[in-house]
């Protein structure tokens, strides 16, 4: 049997269309010749069947949980070929009754003879509503252009990000994290969830790609509802900037469905939409939304993977969401795009982003915009970009010629031409714009990591953290701008220095920290971390050592 795709409708606040929209995305599934079965999975108001056209189930959801049969058999035929529906609770049911439904119904997806099973998982943010939503390939949120609504999906968002965090990571781990973040006067639940994930991969890198699969395992697709004009239209795209920027996951927008009066009507009258009104913009909009989703869900990997990088580390072209060829034209679009994202009367990220925390990102926007709306700055940026090997020069618009060096290698060009020579870094490293030092800037790591190859006197992987301290004063580096680099503290940097791992979190944690340590240094980072936990276990055994009681001799 072929694998039968899941996709899962849900939305941060009731009124946006969710139930309706379900069903006639069915609807125009079925039309296409594919077999679905759609789930009423609202185990607080279960309305599915009603916009299908029945009056009531008699089977359905109520059964299943009942034990009475299975959740392939509890599926009725309804007018519409190719189409199935499996009706929803009625009434209210304690919550051990819904964590045992999701269960079974999770359990009897497998057994569906469908191509395609759509979930009406409700409103709000209960953690059931999460559980259902989780449980699709593809997770497309349901809002209107309203701010209130916009901001109620950013909340649903950000709360499924914080489940599938909670699901990612084992308890110690989540634990040691909060405890680390404690010391530093922070909570991890008040932690902007970007931030939050920035910090996680400075401490270990591991867990934070644990958190990105499980938060890869469902895709998310915003559909936006009641849409009239071009100013709504472009909600969907400030909620994705937003989105993108304050939880740095992509929100990309499946479908715009006109407000139209003919729902109204279809409602009135107990039919569905798209029998009854086969032609109206409404039912036009929801029929391109299902093919979108349809390429969306037959997309192989993703290429938006989270985005949990410090945005002082992003270039100019990622932080305004743009291609490097993109026109003046459309670098003023999205400029304009992310100013409605982050206008402080309209954002919808209110509720989860310090006001601080939203100029700051803001600001950096406008850093960016004011770099790349110049040709001449726009150029002695590309330039930039090129000759650190971040960007190739045929990815570079075609605005300007000889960004491309001579010999085709950038270090060995840039060297040739007598300009400073960028480290081979990871592409997201940034310069540092820390005043505390001069030298502390990307120059500074790049000549680290020459010496670290090359002089005789300061090893590749220093065995203490006084030959760290040693290699970090040569470089003219201070610990308040590594500090301002890594997001660690200065305080952790210089218990390293000093070998104080008392003062130190967990080896899980403090591994990350030396890597980073390191890597600004232009040293490798896994070999350093490597002989610096060796100390510290080195460490740990004397102290134990030290403090067991005398061993009593006999004579």
């Amino acid at each position: 049997m072929a694998t039968c795709a899941i996709w899962a409708l849900a939305g941060g606040k009731g009124g946006a269309g969710r139930t309706i929209l379900t069903a006639n995305l069915a609807i125009q599934l079925a039309r296409s010749d594919r077999r679905v079965v759609v789930i009423d999975l609202d185990l607080q108001c279960a309305q599915l069947h009603s916009a299908l056209g029945f009056t009531r189930v008699r089977r359905g959801l109520p059964a299943l949980l009942a034990g009475e049969t299975r959740l392939a058999e509890t599926a009725i035929e309804t007018s519409i070929p190719n189409l199935r529906l499996v009706g929803g609770l009625q009434g209210p049911r304690p919550p051990e009754d819904a964590t045992s439904l999701l269960a079974l119904v999770r359990q009897g997806l497998g057994e569906l003879d469908a191509e395609v099973a759509i979930l009406d998982c409700g409103s709000g943010r209960s953690r059931m509503l999460y559980e259902a939503f989780a449980m699709g390939d593809l997770g497309i949120v349901v809002a209107t252009p309203e701010p209130p609504a916009l901001e109620s999906a950013a909340l649903f968002v950000e709360a499924h990000l914080r489940v599938c965090f909670d699901r990612a990571l084992p308890e110690d781990t989540r634990r040691a994290l909060g405890d680390l973040l404690a010391t530093e006067g922070v909570s991890p639940d008040r932690l902007p969830f970007r931030d939050l994930m920035i910090r996680l991969g400075a401490l270990d890198a591991k867990a934070r790609g644990l958190v990105a699969s499980e938060t890869g395992r469902t895709r998310l697709e915003l559909v936006l509802n009641m849409v009239r004009d071009e100013h709504d239209e472009e909600a969907g795209a400030a909620l994705a900037g937003a989105l993108r920027k304050g939880l740095g996951v992509p929100l990309p927008t499946a479908g715009l469905i006109e407000h139209d009066p003919s729902v109204v009507l279809a409602v009135a009258k107990r039919r569905p939409l798209s029998q009854q009104f086969p032609n109206t913009p409404a039912t036009r909009g929801i029929s391109r939304a299902a093919a979108r989703l349809l390429a969306a869900g037959a997309t192989t990997g993703r290429s938006d993977l989270p985005e949990w990088e410090d945005l002082e580390q992003v270039d100019h072209y990622r932080v305004l969401e743009i291609s490097p060829k993109a026109s003046s034209k459309e670098i003023q679009s999205a400029y304009h795009v992310l100013r409605r994202a982050f206008d402080p009367e309209s954002t919808p990220l209110t509720a989860l982003v310090a006001p601080e925390t939203l100029r700051a990102i803001m600001t950096r926007v406008e850093d960016a915009y004011r770099t790349l709306i110049f040709l001449e700055s726009r150029v002695a940026y590309d330039r930039q970009l090129v000759d650190s090997g971040r960007l190739a020069a045929d990815q570079i618009r075609g605005l300007h010629g000889g960004l491309a060096p001579a010999s085709g290698a950038p270090r060995q060009a840039a060297a040739a031409a007598g300009r400073p020579v960028p480290a081979p870094a990871p592409a997201a490293a940034a310069v540092d714009t820390t005043p505390a030092s001069p030298a502390a800037g990307h120059e500074a790591v790049a000549a680290a990591a020459t010496t670290a190859s090359q002089g005789p006197d300061v090893p590749i992987a220093p065995l203490t953290g006084e030959a760290l301290r040693a290699l970090r004063l040569r470089l003219g580096l201070t610990l308040e701008s590594i500090a301002a680099r890594t997001k660690i503290r200065a305080a952790h940097l210089q218990a390293i220095e000093e070998e104080r791992f008392d003062r130190l979190p967990p080896p899980v944690f403090l591994r990350g920290f030396v890597r980073e340590f390191a890597a600004c240094l232009g040293l490798p980072p896994d070999e350093t971390a490597r002989a610096l936990l060796q100390r510290r276990e080195a460490h740990a055994a004397a102290t134990e050592d030290a403090t067991a009681p005398p061993t009593r001799r006999t004579a």
